[in-house]
């Protein structure tokens, strides 16, 4: 875990200080998406975790058509939820 600031450190006026935490995970890119616009800047690629093996669909993701298909980035949480069904798919995620 990164601290980017110091606790008790003085903030500009303005300045939203959070806390998240970060994972990071490989990106695919998915060739045969419906309504997908060939012409387009951007393009749906998987995201896969490492874990368990072998690596796991775990959702999607859309950027930039530059982005190189096997690729690692780092997601962070920007928000989540606690024990509400339906929200994810918990036959392939689990609890």
């Amino acid at each position: 875990m990164s601290t980017l600031i110091t606790e008790g450190a003085p903030l500009r006026p303005g300045t939203l200080a959070f806390r998240t935490r970060s994972a990071r995970f490989n990106v695919t890119k998915v060739d045969d998406v419906i309504g997908a616009d060939s012409g387009a800047n951007y393009a749906t690629y998987s995201i896969l975790s490492d874990f368990p093996r072998p690596p796991t669909l775990v959702g999607h993701v859309i950027l930039p058509c530059s982005t190189h298909s096997l690729t690692s980035c780092e997601f962070i949480v920007l928000a989540r939820t606690d024990d509400i069904e339906g929200l994810y798919d918990e036959d392939a995620l689990g609890k």
